[in-house]
């Protein structure tokens, strides 16, 4: 599914076109972006919230590789407590 138009210029200009990734705590505020990341995965988050602008965030490719590597490891870690 494509994210619409509108929510993805409101995200733009939320902003201001820098990545909102953290990285050790500190924002990252990268101009290099990469795209537009879900907060809260597809897979589980509730229709209503998936592409909205509150489950958005516009990361650098360093953020987005580095939050989808911490979400492994912690799916992977739950796996082990079954």
């Amino acid at each position: 599914m494509t994210i619409p138009i509108k929510v993805r210029k409101a995200i733009l200009l939320r902003s201001g076109g820098l990545c909102e990734g953290r990285i050790n705590g500190r924002p990252c505020r990268s101009a290099g972006i990469s795209g537009i990341h879900h907060r809260m995965p597809r897979s589980i988050c509730p229709e209503a919230l998936k592409d909205t602008e509150e489950n958005l965030a516009l990361l650098c490719r360093t953020c987005h590789d580095h939050v989808r590597k911490t979400s492994r490891q912690i799916e992977e870690s739950l796996k082990g407590e079954e």
